[in-house]
């Protein structure tokens, strides 16, 4: 899955977390988030996976493929043993 922010921002009260993001996460991207408690981590996070919504701003989701998924192909039945003789 593809996510954009663009322009986000959030604040509890007077105190801003989010100020302005602006991140695009591609698909089967990895991404870490290092800084001092306290400075949004964990709310961009929750932006990001959908769990909490940015008081400005624009957050967008969109598969990662256009089209259906491949089907993996059926494997053959394995055959059963017979009767021993």
């Amino acid at each position: 899955m593809r996510v954009q922010l663009a322009g986000v921002g959030k604040h509890y009260g007077a105190h801003v977390i989010l100020d302005q993001v602006t991140l695009t996460i591609g698909p089967k991207a990895r991404i870490g988030l290092v800084g001092p408690n306290g400075v949004g981590k964990t709310t961009l996070l929750r932006i990001v996976a959908g769990l909490e919504s940015p008081d400005i701003g624009a957050v967008t989701r969109a598969p990662a493929r256009a089209g259906p998924r491949p089907r993996r192909p059926t494997p053959a039945p394995r055959p059963r043993p017979g009767p021993t003789a």
